[in-house]
């Protein structure tokens, strides 16, 4: 009973010692990596609120045109991924999976060139100094939401997801 009595204080000391801020992952210092709090936005938020209802609205069907499109284009790529994994691993014919790779680099591409598309829109909808605040933010890694050093409630950890606000 004693030695029952032991662990169970051992495991309850333990517990709350993690549990405590510094403790635990990366030492609770925001050096690990959690959830960043981002509106989706952080790069333009006050560009996106500075916009027209025309323009947010521009930039709403443009995101979903451009969704529509890359969206099936990311699947396929990640099947093709998929298979070519699959290829490696089984020492398939080389020339089948420099047919698999091929189709992934042409996708890539394709999909490169939707980004450029989507983008140049979005400039436009915009305007040439909205955009550029926006798109100088993109450059520095400033999207909002995801996954990255940050804080949740004051604390490092979670953060909140991503937002509707983004284009």
């Amino acid at each position: 009973m004693k030695k029952l009595t032991v662990i169970a204080l051992v495991v309850m000391m333990s517990t709350m010692t993690f549990a405590q801020r510094g403790q635990g992952l990366r030492n609770g210092d925001g050096s690990g990596m959690g959830m960043r709090a981002g509106t989706g936005m952080n790069f333009g938020g006050e560009v996106y609120t500075s916009l027209t209802d025309t323009q947010k609205e521009a930039l709403r069907a443009a995101r979903l045109a451009h969704e529509k499109v890359t969206i099936p284009l990311q699947a396929e790529m990640n099947v093709a991924r998929i298979e070519y994994h699959e290829m490696i691993a089984n020492a398939g014919n080389r020339k089948n999976i420099d047919k698999k790779q091929a189709k992934i680099a042409s996708i890539q591409n394709t999909l490169a060139k939707e980004r450029t598309d989507h983008l140049l829109n979005v400039r436009k909808i915009v305007g040439e100094d909205n955009f550029k605040i926006m798109h100088a933010g993109m450059r520095n890694g400033r999207r909002g939401g995801g996954m990255g050093q940050g804080t949740f409630g004051g604390r490092p950890g979670m953060k909140a997801g991503r937002s509707g606000n983004r284009f």
